[in-house]
């Protein structure tokens, strides 16, 4: 009988420690998958604060810096006026929760903005 307890007893801790491992995975598990999500989120908003100012270049560029181009007005001044307007309207479309999120991920929002502004203008010359 003795030997059938210890048989048991072994047998019970070994179990308890199969258990507490497979717990223990599947909480890793979930906080992965919950981290990832939270990580898609995130992005999401980046990629609408993204598009808000690529809508904010492209407006200044199309009621502002054309027209000065035109008449040959567009210099150093210009570029900081269609800067500041561009970087203004972009303030306006991106949302708190686009705000927040870049904040968490790249720390500083408004150096976010400038260079990120300063990649589309680039890219749209």
């Amino acid at each position: 009988m003795d030997i059938f307890y210890v048989v048991i007893t072994g047998c019970g801790v070994i179990i308890a420690k199969f258990l507490v491992d497979l717990f223990g995975k599947w909480i890793n598990n979930l906080q992965l998958n919950t981290e990832l999500k939270e990580y898609d989120k995130l992005n999401e908003y980046i990629d609408i604060a993204q598009a808000a100012i690529e809508k904010a270049v492209i407006s200044t560029s199309q009621v502002y810096v054309e027209s000065l181009k035109a008449s040959g007005k567009f210099d150093k001044e210009a570029q900081i006026e269609a800067k500041n307007k561009a970087l203004e309207i972009a303030r306006q479309l991106i949302t708190e929760e686009s705000k927040n999120a870049i904040i968490i991920l790249y720390g500083d929002f408004e150096k976010f903005l400038d260079s990120t502004l300063e990649s589309v203008v680039n890219m749209n010359k």
